[in-house]
């Protein structure tokens, strides 16, 4: 995938806000299959070098458990609240906490492209009273852990290991 226009991305910032950071690929994928995966959040670590434990599930208010493993940086755990949900289009939840001080909604898309094919749009947006350091501290090695979790979820569907429907 060429990397995403600036409208694309433009869009994106307009949706989750400024301090947002996020990566996309095109999957070789139906887009029914790959909200699949997704939706399956207590599978994630099967193939997911983002996200070493998950637990629950996407249902609008419920928490979620989790401990991610962003390159350069210790493992996180910590748990979610699902904020927003349109099966087979998006998912997004917000992490628990001070909001005001910190506050992180990840958020993942799905859209159908042509011929059988899918995009995967996943990221996190940052704000609170500290969101604006946090964005600058710590965009790059959240993207790279986004980046990750995509080029695996590409790897799985594509090699062709993802569940037929």
């Amino acid at each position: 995938m060429s990397p995403p226009s600036p409208d694309f991305e433009a869009s994106l910032r307009q949706r989750y806000g400024r301090f947002s950071t996020f990566h996309a690929v095109d999957i070789d994928a139906p887009a029914q299959a790959l909200w699949r995966e997704i939706e399956a959040f207590e599978q994630w670590p099967q193939w997911n070098p983002l996200y070493t434990r998950a637990s629950g599930s996407f249902t609008p208010g419920a928490t979620l458990g989790f401990t991610v493993a962003i390159p350069g940086m210790p493992e996180h755990t910590g748990q979610a609240q699902v904020v927003e949900l349109q099966p087979g289009q998006c998912v997004s939840y917000r992490m628990l906490g001070r909001e005001w001080l910190t506050r992180a909604t990840r958020f993942i898309e799905v859209s159908e492209l042509d011929s059988g094919r899918s995009r995967l749009v996943n990221g996190e947006a940052m704000g609170g009273l500290l969101g604006p350091l946090l964005y600058l501290g710590f965009s790059a090695k959240i993207r790279g852990g986004l980046q990750g979790m995509n080029e695996a979820l590409k790897a799985r569907l594509e090699g062709g290991r993802a569940a037929d429907g």
